[in-house]
């Protein structure tokens, strides 16, 4: 738990704060489908109609689209904020606009908290809380968050709350999207965005919110992972929480957003406040950017909806993390490409990061792959040279600056990059519009260098302090070494023993074949010697066949040429030494069938 000495002074008052709105919670009705299957067709039309405009100013078609997807419902949003993600699939300006769709709404009377919470916990909200504020101090479209005093803990925290109805909505809205999603299939609408795989990413990250379950999970073991990055995380209240609440430490604090806002409008008010609280915008930028970093690379655990909103300042440059539904993890051969691609990015080796960032991809462009390098090599030779120019905003320079010319590089060339690499994107673009603020001339590039060379002293430190821990399982292992040897052993008996059966049936069964034909070729030599004999004993010497071999045989004997005695005696010669020599084959084969052992008596 944070102590009062780790809390700042306020810096947004909550009078400042624009109030949740309270509405009556409504249940999921035909016409609310309806209302989406009929608003969705205009949607594609504007979609449309973006993609053909020759306007250089699309703004107006940008925020139609936004505001038609904001009334669609939670499902909708989740889907808008996963296809944010893949700017390699949109036109970037479409792309960056749908990237700041949030899910807000408005929130429900208390009395339906009230029941939803004495439902959940099997007592009275009296019994939980000594206080617990009507008003909700923050919505989402599923859920929203209350301030409360703990009777017995005697502490404050945040109680999530889910709205009602939120279930039946959302399996109202998977119905829908099922359809949607059939309608553009079958039409072939834009499949390059493989809109089955979209509906299942929203639905997979919508399900999830569904239970809290997840995301108190995910806080806790995020608080253990963080906690050497010395970023704080708040705790939950395992006993309290539920599927349809989530009881979690309560910060007075700054979010980030709050110091952007103030940074535009009244700075002076903002850098009294940072001197009160001994907070260095600079240190908290560096906390923030090798912890997003480790996070990734290090730990593969990762915040990826670590935007403004969801970083909170502390006094002394500390920093805590709130809103942990989003947590994501990579497969370790997708980490390793990528990090090595990120390693030979900072180290300027452009060529070799342009090789794996290909092995990144989900299908190469049909065009020359060699032109694709090219490009790749020249965004990222033009990001390192922007990074040291001072004069430069932080926009031109930064890490998203950088993907965002990645991005559109791997659009123009019908290029696509696999989700999770979208997903570090986005986190990563979220780290910037942090450090924006933060730390307007930071250097992403040696920074970038800056966190491999600590990652590397990193694990070297942790390989050496392992050492003592290795030394007896080296000796057990020693110890072992003999019957680990007797079981391989026979485990390679019995593996012989099987390859010697398969080899024994192969033998076999092509010596009976081989045998075979060599008898057949040894009866058509005689044949054949036979006739040859015949017409030897016909043309030269006018033996008399008809009256021993009959007439048809005597006429398939005429029908040979007439040859000299030399030239009937060397074919003779010659059909005879077929004949032998076919049956001496046929009798070497039968000798190899004899002679092949039995597999199990030879092992």
């Amino acid at each position: 738990m944070l102590t009062e000495k780790q809390l700042p002074s306020r810096l947004i008052l909550p009078a400042e704060r624009t109030p949740v709105s309270i509405a009556p919670p409504q249940p999921p009705s035909i016409f609310r489908a309806l209302g989406i299957l009929l608003h969705f067709p205009l949607f594609i039309v504007r979609l449309l109609r973006l993609k053909l405009s020759k306007k250089s100013d699309k703004t107006a078609y940008v925020q139609r689209l936004c505001n038609s997807l904001e009334h669609f419902g939670a499902l909708w949003i989740k889907a808008v904020q996963v296809l944010s993600t893949r700017a390699d699939l949109l036109p970037p300006h479409l792309s960056e606009a749908l990237s700041t769709i949030k899910d807000s709404g408005s929130g429900v009377p208390f009395e339906e908290v009230r029941q939803i919470i004495e439902e959940e916990s099997g007592c009275s909200l009296e019994e939980i809380y000594e206080q617990f504020e009507e008003l909700p101090f923050a919505a989402t479209s599923l859920a929203q968050l209350h301030r409360a005093y703990l009777r017995h803990e005697k502490y404050w925290v945040a109680v999530k709350i889910h709205k009602p109805f939120v279930e039946q909505l959302v399996e109202q809205d998977r119905a829908i999207a099922r359809w949607v999603v059939g309608a553009l299939l079958l039409f072939s609408v834009y499949p390059r965005l493989a809109w089955g795989d979209l509906r299942d990413q929203a639905e997979e990250l919508i399900l999830r919110e569904l239970d809290f379950r997840y995301e108190e999970y995910s806080l806790r073991r995020l608080k253990k992972k963080l906690r050497r990055h010395k970023i704080y995380v708040p705790d939950t209240f395992q006993r309290y929480s539920s599927r349809r609440v989530l009881v979690m430490e309560f910060i007075h604090a700054a979010l980030m957003s709050d110091f952007i806002s103030l940074e535009d409008n009244d700075p002076d008010r903002l850098q009294q406040w940072l001197t009160e609280n001994n907070i260095n915008p600079k240190k908290v930028a560096n906390k923030l950017f090798f912890s997003v970093y480790r996070q990734i690379f290090e730990d593969n655990l990762f915040h990826a909806d670590m935007h403004p909103g969801n970083v909170v300042l502390l006094k002394n440059s500390q920093v805590a993390i709130i809103d942990c539904r989003s947590m994501a993890s990579l497969e370790t051969e997708l980490l390793d490409k990528y990090r090595m691609c990120m390693r030979a990015i900072a180290d300027q080796r452009y060529a070799t990061a342009a090789d794996i960032y290909l092995l990144l991809a989900v299908r190469l462009p049909t065009v020359d792959v060699s032109t694709v390098k090219a490009d790749l090599i020249r965004v990222w030779r033009r990001w390192n040279t922007q990074a040291y120019i001072k004069e430069l905003s932080y926009d031109e320079k930064s890490i998203s600056f950088m993907f965002e010319n990645l991005n559109r590089t791997v659009f123009e060339h019908d290029f696509e990059v696999q989700w999770p690499l979208s997903k570090m994107s986005r986190a990563l673009a979220n780290l910037d519009a942090s450090l924006n603020s933060l730390n307007p001339k930071l250097n992403s590039h040696l920074y970038l260098r800056r966190y491999f060379r600590k990652a590397h002293w990193r694990t070297t430190k942790i390989n050496l302090s392992e050492i003592p821990k290795y030394v007896p399982q080296s000796i057990g292992a020693i110890r072992d070494l003999p019957r680990k040897i007797s079981e391989f052993t026979l485990f390679q008996q019995t593996i012989l023993r099987r390859q010697a059966q398969s080899i024994q049936g192969s033998i076999t069964t092509a010596s009976f074949a081989a045998s075979a034909f060599f008898s057949l070729a040894s009866f058509f030599w005689l044949l054949l010697g036979g006739f040859c004999a015949s017409a030897l004993a016909y043309h030269c010497f006018s033996y008399p066949l008809e009256s021993i071999v009959g007439k048809q045989l005597t006429a398939v004997v005429l029908a040979l040429p007439k040859l000299d005695l030399v030239m009937w005696s060397g074919i003779l010669v010659l059909v005879s030494y077929m004949y032998l020599h076919s049956r001496s084959l046929k009798r070497r084969f039968k000798e190899v069938e004899a002679l092949v052992p039995d597999a199990n008596a030879a092992i």
